[in-house]
């Protein structure tokens, strides 16, 4: 996990490498735990995830796919998917740990539920600090915005920092 901590946010932003061609976002949440402590506890839950992503996906199919299925079945264009086609169809994009090590994992996704504020939204599944997954829920589009808005940002350039962040000022 390569993180970066911004004091004005208290939270770590980076980004973990989860397989050969998986980069997703990180944000580790401190809030009023001690830094260092929110790391290691989001570190150690992601240990546990790396590998389970699957296992994940398939875990919010299982809780949404029939709300989906049941919905779509009163549209005249609805489709019909199983469970696995959910799961297909959902892509990580980012982990939001909490400092308990508990982490949110935010999937996109191209299921439309007939409502244009899902469109874009996401699908979101939670899981504990030792990897049991608990809840899936859906996130509108618009409810989506303020979780995307934080992405990461460059650190703001210090007074007395150069051209490039960090360089000194030319003489």
């Amino acid at each position: 996990m390569d993180v970066a901590w911004d004091e004005e946010r208290r939270s770590w932003h980076g980004h973990a490498d989860l397989g050969t061609d998986l980069r997703v976002e990180v944000v580790i949440a401190s809030r009023h735990a001690e830094p260092a402590l929110a790391r290691s506890y989001a570190e150690q839950t992601l240990g546990r995830l790396v590998g389970r992503l699957g296992e994940a996906r398939q875990y919010a199919a299982r809780q949404l796919a029939g709300h989906y299925n049941d919905f779509q079945a009163h549209l005249p264009d609805g489709e019909h998917v199983t469970d696995e086609e959910f799961a297909g169809r959902l892509h990580l994009e980012r982990l939001r740990f909490l400092a308990t090590g508990a982490v949110r994992l935010d999937f996109r996704h191209d299921l439309y539920r007939g409502d244009p504020l899902f469109a874009g939204g996401l699908v979101v599944v939670e899981a504990t600090p030792v990897g049991q997954f608990r809840r899936a829920s859906w996130v509108t589009e618009p409810d989506a915005r303020p979780v995307r808005r934080t992405r990461i940002r460059p650190p703001k350039p210090r007074e007395n920092d150069g051209p490039g962040h960090g360089e000194p000022r030319p003489s």
